[in-house]
């Protein structure tokens, strides 16, 4: 049933980098608004 320690680090990994995304797509939009009021 478990597939080995490594499953879990990686789904870590791609969450991170999910959230990481969604906020540097935040943090552009209102800076680009900040900008341009």
């Amino acid at each position: 049933m478990d597939r080995g320690p490594w499953t879990g680090v990686v789904s870590d990994i791609s969450l991170t980098r999910h959230l990481q995304g969604l906020l540097a797509q935040r943090f552009s939009r209102a800076s680009k608004g900040k900008r341009n009021p």
